[in-house]
């Protein structure tokens, strides 16, 4: 014990006199990086996943809702209050509602939502007014002022539904914008759910969907969701927080995706710093341990001592790195609150926790191998210069164990998997073209005069230092060219998802005989509607075999068997699908007409080209064959089907027109074209998806923040590493360059001596990192960004240059004083530095 404590002290005393001294300054610098990025991310990633699902609980109002065509049974929701979540259910189906006034009876479409007192779980129902629900009596409602317009009804008024009339108490606002979907194309009224059950509205046929909205904690959310699917039933629909819509869901796993690479990327620009830090220091450390064990001292007691000292280095930087991580996130919060409403910060416990053991890990990661030859290097080996014999693949194989528990750390299971072969592919390609390089500059350094010679041999002399500048720096050009690459992909991606064009409005259910004053309607209006006949069917058949919904694994499978689809008549599909497969014209049946699938539904179904499909059209049953399939871009806000047919004269179908435009009217415009699309057209739908567009574009801007400040931040780190590397390999420098000067070569030579070394090394350094860089776009764009891939000549071209300048920069501020010292003040330097 008295020996622990003895060592403990020693080690304390011996760190405290070197930090003083410096000796600790890079290393301790590059802990201090690693530690802030891990903390930043962390702490940035929980505050932006918790704001951003806490605005989707709001909007669905709930943290998990099940919705259903049919009741849903009460055993379910006995069984979420017994595992501690809240509940709420509620009801809702379109019907008609009049107004009536001196003039005239207005009537208009409307979803009707039965709610009970405790809606919503999440957030707040919002009126203009701020009357509360629970503050309604049995005759009043709320509206969406829609009805405004389309009704000319004012707060007060009465509103008949079913056997009963009430007054519109206040109008709604906020309303959730991720549920106005096409079955949810109407201005909505609520109203008590005892309320609804009594109006006489609900009977066979009736077309009502049942929700049960369930909050509480994630894992118990989590643990019942999972319960719901495997139940496997077709006319569920399972809708979480964390993924309001599919569109928004892929979106945010790549917003993550990028988190994750962002953090893992600085810390392992922070590693490399230590690994060059670590092999500078590796000497003086040779040395101290050397004279040590010449003075009797231990393996043990010399490795127990310069492990303590690493340890208190590790927690020291990685305390100070912590405290910078949170630095800088309070300062960003002011940037996130106007991004994110509301703001959530979740508890700083965890990302403190993370970035301390982050950092300590990083520094044993790295300094690994430094560590073990110090400590097991003889007073011989030191006397003679000799190079210390360690077991390489014992020191490589702990460090590659360090390395992947520290991953493990920062990545998910399924970027894990793909992160540590592309890494070591990665540093391991650059290790052969390094040694390579090396080759190549034996040859041709004989073949060179003047100062480009000396300048190669410099380079050919620490072989050692070279592969490692070339790796490290190699690896710092490529992460920061990957991220800032995938980022602009990412960037753009979600741009063209939601291009600025893209239609913001629809209209269905337009009958052939009101074609006509529609599209007179639509030129008074200056708007441009091209309409797509379509009708209501279900496939039923595959072959002349049937396929029914029970026979189906996948939920999805059997709810689209379950419930009719829209399908297009059209003698092709839209221009803006892509065709990718065509039947051979040799295997036409030209008695039968053609169909095109869209791709996912005939993976889903396992559709083949040729297949005879069979459609219930309203009643009508009819035989296609698929002569194609189609990819389609859901998430365009075009009109896409899932079926396309060829149209036939002699199959009189139940035909109506649907259509989509992009709008510029005013709220006053539109409500009055709606309120004549009413008044003309009976039955015809309107839905608005201006808000939507609006949401999902914000949430897509507020991912795009958190990635642009996770990837400054990355590039700051970036800049520090390769300063740390220039002054790291200061030592072999400056001896070269007091040999130099003792032989009297002049200013001018020694200058482009000094230069030209950080000239080929970033050359060198930017053609590997552009070479790694491309496959890592290609890989990363089709597998997980879904572009088609191709070459990028500005990569190259960015990547070199970059490297070049960047190096070229940095070597002339850190090498600019000592190309400049006199020979006395060269060997004074060296021996401080010594």
């Amino acid at each position: 014990m008295k020996a622990l404590v003895s060592n403990v002290s020693v080690s304390a005393r011996w760190f405290w006199r070197g930090f003083k001294r410096g000796d600790w300054l890079w290393l301790w610098l590059a802990v201090v990086i690693a530690s802030a990025s891990v903390t930043l991310v962390e702490q940035l990633a929980q505050t932006v996943h918790k704001s951003m699902l806490t605005k989707a609980a709001e909007s669905l109002s709930a943290d998990l809702v099940l919705r259903s065509t049919r009741p849903i049974e009460a055993s379910w929701r006995q069984q979420a209050e017994q595992q501690g979540l809240q509940t709420s259910y509620q009801i809702s189906f379109t019907t008609m509602a009049m107004h009536s006034n001196e003039q005239e009876d207005s009537f208009q479409m409307v979803l009707l939502k039965g709610i009970e007192p405790n809606y919503p779980l999440r957030g707040q129902l919002l009126t203009e007014q701020g009357l509360d629900f629970n503050q309604l009596d049995t005759s009043q409602v709320l509206a969406d002022p829609q009805l405004m317009g389309l009704l000319n009804l004012q707060a007060g008024q009465r509103l008949a539904l079913g056997n009963g009339e009430f007054t519109v108490a206040d109008w709604l606002s906020g309303q959730d914008v991720f549920q106005a979907t096409f079955s949810q194309f109407a201005p909505q009224v609520i109203m008590s759910l005892d309320q609804v059950q009594q109006l006489g509205l609900i009977g066979p046929g009736s077309r009502v969907n049942y929700e049960l909205g369930l909050a509480g904690d994630l894992r118990s959310i989590a643990a019942f969701q999972q319960t719901l699917e495997q139940q496997n039933t077709a006319h569920w629909q399972i809708q979480s927080a964390r993924a309001p819509t599919d569109d928004l869901e892929r979106a945010m796993d790549t917003a993550w995706l990028f988190l994750d690479l962002s953090a893992l990327a600085t810390v392992l620009i922070a590693g490399l710093a230590i690994l060059i830090a670590s092999r500078f220091y590796l000497q003086r450390w040779t040395a101290s341990m050397a004279l040590m064990r010449a003075s009797g001292a231990s393996n043990r007691q010399l490795s127990g001592l310069f492990a303590l000292q690493l340890t208190y280095l590790a927690l020291l930087g990685s305390v100070l790195g912590v405290l910078v991580g949170q630095g800088l996130f309070y300062l960003a919060r002011p940037l996130l609150a106007e991004y994110f409403v509301p703001l959530v910060i979740p508890g700083y416990g965890s990302a403190i926790a993370l970035g301390l053991f982050s950092g300590t890990l990083a520094l044993w990661t790295f300094a690994w191998p430094a560590f073990r030859q110090a400590t097991q290097v003889s007073p011989l080996r030191v006397l003679r210069q000799a190079e210390n014999k360690t077991n390489f693949l014992v020191l490589v194989g702990v460090s590659l164990l360090l390395l992947i528990t520290l991953m493990g750390l920062l990545l998910s299971n399924r970027l894990l998997v793909w992160a540590i072969p592309a890494l070591f592919i990665s540093a391991a390609v650059l290790y052969g073209l390094a040694r390579l390089l090396l080759i190549g500059l034996q040859q041709l350094q004989p073949r060179t005069q003047g100062w480009l010679r000396l300048a190669l041999a410099g380079l050919a002399r620490s072989p050692g230092l070279v592969t490692l500048q070339l790796i490290s720096l190699g690896l710092v050009i490529f992460i920061l060219v990957l991220m800032t690459f995938v980022r602009q992909d990412l960037l753009q991606s979600w741009q063209a998802s939601l291009p600025q064009e893209a239609p913001n409005t629809f209209v269905m259910n337009i009958q052939p005989d009101q074609q006509p004053d529609f599209e007179r309607l639509m030129t008074d209006y200056q708007l441009e509607a091209d309409l797509i006949p379509m009708v209501r069917g279900r496939l039923v058949e595959v072959n002349q075999h049937a396929i029914r919904p029970q026979d189906q694994t996948e939920n999805r499978a059997r709810r689209l068997l379950e419930r009719e689809a829209n399908i297009a008549l059209l003698d092709a599909p839209p221009s803006y699908n892509l065709i990718t497969a065509k039947l051979d014209p040799n295997l036409r049946q030209a008695a039968i007409p053609s169909v095109s699938v869209e791709a996912e539904i005939a993976t889903l179904f396992g559709l083949q080209l040729g297949d005879i499909l069979t459609f219930d059209l309203i009643g009508q049953k009819f035989d296609y064959q698929i002569t194609g399939f189609r990819e389609v871009d859901w998430q365009s806000f075009r009109l896409n089907f899932f079926f396309v047919l060829e149209p036939q004269a002699e199959r009189q179908l139940p035909v109506t027109y649907i259509t989509n435009f992009r709008s510029s009217l005013s709220p006053e415009d539109t409500s009055q074209l709606r309120r004549q699309l009413n008044q003309q057209l009976a039955g015809v739908l309107w839905v608005d998806a201006r808000e939507m567009i609006a949401q999902i574009q914000l949430i897509m801007q507020q991912a795009s923040m958190a990635v642009s400040i996770l990837y400054l931040f990355t590039l700051v780190s970036s800049l520090i590493v390769i300063f740390t590397a220039t002054r790291a390999s200061q030592l072999g420098r400056l001896r070269s360059w007091l040999l130099l000067r003792t032989l009297g070569a002049q200013q001018g030579d020694i200058v482009k001596i000094g230069l030209t070394e950080f000239v080929l090394i970033g050359l060198l350094a930017g053609v590997f990192a552009a070479s790694l860089g491309q496959i890592a776009s290609l890989l990363i764009g089709y597998f997980w960004l879904g572009v088609s891939p191709q070459l990028n000549p500005t990569l190259w071209l960015v990547s070199i240059s970059a490297s070049v300048m960047l190096l070229l920069a940095i070597g002339w501020l850190t090498q600019r004083h000592p190309l400049r010292q006199t020979p006395k003040q060269l060997l004074q330097q060296l021996q401080t530095d010594s």
